[in-house]
């Protein structure tokens, strides 16, 4: 495979775990350790800071949140997984994360509005797109895993992908 796999999303939208997934999955990674794991990711980030150079990417797989992507300057095929994850819990997982309480504004709303632009952006690309529900992922991770392998073109340990869902690190839940 000659494409570059692009995991993308709003923060906190299940990025990581995609990430994770994928590496179990035995799709190598493009990560710079650069953030290590902590008690809101205690997997780690799975992340690659800027500057980025794209030689030697194409068959591995990168983690790019929305804003990162629509500054990447892609110069090789790309195949995109848009995480898509229910926007109260993005938004609390956030506030959590950045120890900030509820501001009176309408979180889920503005990320809502945030992200139907990136779906926007997304599809003014010509690369081929998938999106992945979180829930999904975490309740279903053998069937999305077989859907991302056929997207990927490639054979997937689908029960090592499975593995890494761990409902435990589901802490900010709309139930």
């Amino acid at each position: 495979m000659d494409e570059l796999v692009v995991v993308t999303g709003l923060p906190r939208s299940g990025t990581s775990l995609l990430m994770s997934m994928l590496q179990a999955g035995g799709v190598e990674l493009l990560r710079d350790g650069g953030r290590p794991p902590d008690q809101h990711n205690p997997r780690g980030y799975f992340e690659l800071g800027a500057p980025w150079n794209w030689r030697g990417a194409a068959g591995k797989a990168v983690k790019l949140l929305n804003r990162q992507l629509e500054r990447a300057e892609l110069d090789l095929p790309v195949r995109v997984l848009l995480l898509e994850r229910d926007l109260t819990e993005v938004a609390a997982s956030q506030q959590k994360m950045l120890a900030q309480p509820n501001d009176g504004r309408d979180w889920p709303d503005l990320l809502r509005r945030e992200l139907l632009r990136f779906q926007g952006w997304l599809a003014a690309r010509p690369w081929p797109l998938l999106s992945v529900q979180h829930r999904r992922l975490l309740h279903e991770p053998e069937q999305v895993g077989l859907e991302l392998q056929g997207f990927l073109g490639r054979q997937l340990d689908l029960k090592a992908m499975a593995a890494q869902v761990d409902l435990d690190l589901y802490r900010n839940r709309r139930c």
